[in-house]
């Protein structure tokens, strides 16, 4: 859609990437996108002057290959991915793995919040992140240098992450710097959850973290780029329904303002919905950045993820619904088709893919039907099969 400023943004693309991998599959206007903002390097500047931007270029040339399996355009771009992980290996700590931050170098924009927000910890996530797509990249790419470099070095990245900028009370809550004791950081609780760096976090530690991401305490996200990944952070925690009432209010709440396309920015108390900038129609009406909605849907409620590149093996672990779904996700080999309701599910997995769904893997081209119940009842008791009875181990009912 037109934006006010013509140009590509790295933001926008990340979620347009995840947007359009489950609906129009149009990879060139990715690979595009992608390659004018990397030409240039870092060696100056920033992808669009911000190194958190520079960090999602990297992760987003790993989450192209993942959703396209584009491997020529991959091996066109090896160099420059390359030298910029390199640049930005040079221009960290040795000791921690943490990134070290020149603020008249490293311009950092995270979102649109207040200034007096430290967004330390988030950037440092996002480059743990960065680099376990770094290690991705050189493993597709057969150069196990890199590999290996990169997996040490997220490795350290991770074990100071959790020394320095974690709470002591929780895994899953985050302090917005070292030594912020008590000040929490929405987004990096955020990107944590979204990116499982607590993996797996325990059911005490998920309900609490939800439950400030919840909360008004914190200071909260200031665009729709950020508000699809905090209810994507809300369903890893198990508060899927929580999410998606999220997702019903704010988008939801464009709509209700008349929106035919999803906006720049939304605030419910803002009568004048169109001005940003003081201008009175600055405001972006259709931007790339609202599309979440597109790959929340299919991701969460029906479970349909790429498990390896280019969707030739992929999951689908539906949730149970009240009402009948219908999605069509395309892949390089054919559509996948899904509906699914309250007791049942149909799947058409197209040739050259393989399903994985309760447990077993499926072959396509077929269709394959089933109980939701069932097979989810399967799944969920697959650890526990194969256990023997002992009745001395029992306590009678009446010792």
């Amino acid at each position: 859609g037109i934006k006010r400023d013509r140009l590509p943004w790295m933001g926008d693309l990340l979620v347009a990437l995840l947007a359009n991998a489950y609906s129009f599959a149009d990879r060139d206007v990715i690979a595009w996108t992608l390659t004018a903002l990397g030409r240039a390097g870092i060696a100056t500047e920033h992808v669009n002057g911000f190194l958190d931007y520079t960090l999602l270029w990297i992760i987003s040339q790993d989450l192209y290959q993942l959703y396209f399996d584009d491997r020529p355009f991959l091996r066109r771009e090896w160099p420059r991915i390359k030298a910029v992980v390199g640049t930005l290996i040079d221009r960290s700590c040795d000791d921690t793995g943490f990134l070290l931050i020149d603020k008249e170098r490293d311009r950092i924009f995270l979102d649109w919040i207040d200034d007096t927000i430290e967004r330390y910890t988030a950037v440092q996530i996002m480059w743990w992140r960065a680099l376990g797509s770094s290690a991705a990249i050189a493993s597709r790419i057969d150069d196990a240098d890199a590999k290996e470099a990169w997996a040490s070095h997220q490795g350290r990245v991770h074990g100071s992450l959790g020394s320095q900028c974690q709470d002591d009370t929780s895994d899953g809550l985050w302090l917005e710097a070292p030594r912020c004791s008590g000040r929490h950081s929405r987004h990096a609780i955020i990107l944590a959850a979204v990116w499982n760096l607590n993996d797996p976090l325990t059911p005490r530690d998920s309900a609490v973290v939800a439950d400030r991401l919840l909360g008004t305490d914190l200071a909260p996200v200031g665009t729709p780029y950020l508000k699809i990944f905090e209810c994507l952070a809300l369903a890893n925690l198990g508060r899927s329904e929580e999410a998606l009432e999220r997702i019903h209010a704010y988008w939801g709440g464009m709509l209700d303002q008349n929106a035919t396309a999803f906006w720049e920015s939304f605030d419910h108390g803002n009568s004048d919905a169109y001005s940003m900038y003081g201008r009175r129609w600055a405001k972006s009406l259709c931007h790339a950045w609202a599309s979440g909605p597109l790959f929340f849907l299919p991701q969460v409620k029906l479970g349909i993820t790429p498990v390896k590149d280019g969707w030739t093996e992929w999951a689908f672990n539906p949730s149970i619904q009240t009402n009948t779904i219908e999605q069509t996700v395309p892949t390089p080999n054919g559509l996948i088709d899904v509906m699914v309701n309250s007791e049942t599910f149909r799947v058409t997995i197209p040739a050259g893919t393989v399903m994985h769904h309760g447990g077993k893997r499926y072959e396509g081209p077929q269709n394959v039907e089933g109980k939701l119940f069932t097979s989810r009842m399967a799944e969920i008791s697959d650890s526990f099969r194969g256990w023997t009875y002992y009745p001395a181990h029992v306590i009678a009912s009446s010792p």
